[in-house]
């Protein structure tokens, strides 16, 4: 069942919602005639509170609405995620992260024009409530109500896994490993403040927000500064790795440019949530009575989310060279048993510059090559010690001049997994790379007993080739959150474990107490006020059921949902997206004639 489901979210995660998601996000770019980038100092001049006015509808502030919709983005994923995005999709992901944040500031300034004019006042509290359930029943009219209502049920359900129980499990796993902390401590502790916040409404969460987000992300991004200055020297190579890879896919662990652009686009969606419609729920709370005004300020989000918090992990990453889902210090080495004639020993100072991990990965360890004679016959043996299944995988590095080699893992005669070690044109220059095996579940099920080994060979003739192989090693998996605390920890020992564990815990709240209220909101145009505390009660105790349980058929399915919730949105604003566009030349008409403007503004 897990692995179906997961197999289904990655079909919703594939072209259909990214391809929309980026396509539309072009669209609304060209259509408002690049709003993000003309709309930039107005956005800083309303955060600064200029065109605030005390008797205008809403319940908070611009800025208290941005750092509540960034609480919601800001997060986990934004640690995690990008070390996820880099670890599958290669370093290249990451330029296509920072494209779909650029563009997807328009579509987050259509979602919030529309989540601020189409949005409705309780006349009991006198907060004001909106998102895509409202602009697309009041907007497109009441045939389009089932839509709402599928856009609504899914967003309460994705809340309760994709956030509640995704955050509150990464957020205990960061902290066990770092200071042994039980995950049932942590799940408690993340039940009672998401609880004591959310009870006072949006007032309380944009209060919360305001206060911690910022200062989070300070800290954050400071570090990351701190340690590119640190390197400076190296930063003209990792935006040469970044870009260059995001152009071409060919580093070690990107490949296909199609998977990379995929990822890229993927993890951007993830992180700012432009497409999803969500933060139009959390910005619609504004005080303020022009809709395009709030929507200038949400284009900000996933500027300062995917391009700034994102960016500042994947630098990090990048410059430590930690490009796949494994890190390369406390590793076991293996030694070779057999090797043809044709293979032979050589020194690290004969081998190919190492430049795919800025030049440390080759440290200390011994380089097996082959000149132009090799055959497909030709190999090069190693044998597992008994205790390798303990270890999560094999990483192998390799440079290859033409033709291709292949690393197999066998039990006795039988081939057990097989990957192909980045093949290059003859022409171009040598550069090494490497490929990991892992050791699944399915794998340590079938390979007990008998010892395993390792082989590389050609897998065509190497006539007037070269290749280099060097010593295969077993690693302990290091992915998500664990590797960027890793990276982090390269430079700056302890701001790694230590920060990261704390914000990342930090960040999981602040995701949990925005999305608990999107949940709320999305139950109660569904069923009513009364769905407000029931909700709450159950948000609260999954938060704690997801930190002390394993959940991979929870995220799947919330994988799952969240990847529907782009299908009405989107579709929703394309419809809509010529009023946007027509209040948008009348505020900004208004705008330059000094209609908002204070008495002595001039």
């Amino acid at each position: 069942m897990a692995d179906l489901l997961t197999r289904a979210a990655d079909a919703v995660w594939s072209y259909p919602v990214v391809g929309l998601c980026l396509l539309s996000a072009i669209f609304f770019t060209v259509s408002l005639r690049l709003i993000q980038l003309r709309a930039f100092p107005h956005a800083i001049a309303l955060l600064l509170g200029r065109y605030d006015r005390e008797d205008e509808t809403g319940s908070i502030s611009h800025f208290q609405a941005l750092a509540a919709a960034l609480s919601g983005t800001i997060g986990i994923g934004n640690i995690a995620g990008v070390a996820i995005a880099i670890a599958v999709g290669g370093p290249g992901a990451v330029l296509w992260m920072w494209v779909m944040g650029l563009f997807g500031m328009a579509t987050k300034f259509v979602e919030c024009t529309l989540g601020t004019a189409y949005r409705e006042v309780d006349p009991s509290t006198g907060e004001t409530r909106g998102g895509p359930m409202y602009y697309i029943l009041d907007g497109l009219g009441p045939r389009w109500r089932p839509m709402a209502l599928f856009y609504a049920t899914t967003i309460a359900l994705a809340g309760l896994g994709f956030t509640c129980m995704f955050q509150s499990n990464q957020a205990a796993e960061a902290l066990r490993t770092s200071f042994a902390i039980p995950t049932y401590v942590t799940g408690a502790a993340l039940s009672v403040l998401t609880g004591a916040v959310i009870v006072g409404g949006i007032r309380s969460i944009g209060r919360w927000a305001a206060r911690i987000v910022p200062t989070l992300c300070l800290v954050y991004v400071s570090g990351s500064v701190l340690i590119c200055l640190s390197q400076i020297e190296l930063m003209p190579r990792v935006l040469g790795i970044i870009v260059q890879d995001g152009l071409t896919g060919d580093a070690a662990a990107g490949g296909a440019l199609g998977t990379m652009i995929m990822w890229g686009v993927r993890r951007a969606i993830f992180s700012n949530e432009a497409g999803l419609g969500s933060a139009a729920i959390a910005h619609a709370a504004v005080k303020t009575n022009e809709p395009v005004r709030e929507g200038v300020v949400a284009s900000l989000g996933p500027f300062i989310d995917t391009v700034i918090v994102s960016g500042a992990t994947a630098f990090v990453i990048v410059l430590a060279g930690n490009y796949g889902a494994f890190k390369d210090e406390d590793v076991a080495r293996l030694e070779a048993v057999e090797t043809a004639a044709v293979w032979h020993t050589v020194a690290a100072e004969q081998t190919p510059d190492d430049t795919t991990p800025l030049g440390h990965r080759l440290d200390g360890v011994q380089v097996h090559a082959i000149d132009g004679t090799a055959s497909t016959d030709d190999a090069l043996v190693f044998e597992l010690p008994v205790d390798a299944l303990e270890h999560d995988g094999i990483r192998v590095g390799a440079a290859v001049g033409g033709g291709a080699l292949e690393a197999t893992l066998y039990q006795g005669p039988k081939a057990l997994r097989r990957v192909e070690l980045l093949p290059r044109p003859a022409t171009a220059q040598l550069l090494w790379g490497a490929q990991t095996l892992s050791f699944d579940s399915e794998l340590r099920a079938s390979a007990k007993g008998e010892r395993l080994r390792l082989v590389v060979s050609p897998i065509s003739d190497h006539r007037r080739h070269q290749a280099f192989v060097a010593t295969p090693s077993l690693v302990h998996e290091r992915n998500g959150i664990t590797l960027s605390t890793a990276s982090f920890d390269r430079f700056i020992p302890g701001f790694g474990s230590i920060f990261i564990s704390v914000a990342g815990f930090l960040f999981a709240l602040s995701t949990m107490i925005a999305w608990s209220y999107y949940g709320e909101v999305a139950s109660t145009w569904v069923f009513g006020p009364r769905a407000v505390t029931p909700y709450r009660v159950v948000f609260v105790v999954l938060a704690f059921v997801g930190a002390v349980r394993k959940l991979a058929v929870v995220i799947s399915i919330s994988d799952i949902l969240v990847g529907l919730l782009v299908i009405p949105n989107v579709i929703a604003l394309l419809v809509l997206s010529p009023r946007v566009a027509k209040w948008t030349r009348e505020y900004f008409t208004r705008l330059r004639a000094g209609e908002f403007n204070e008495p002595g503004d001039g």
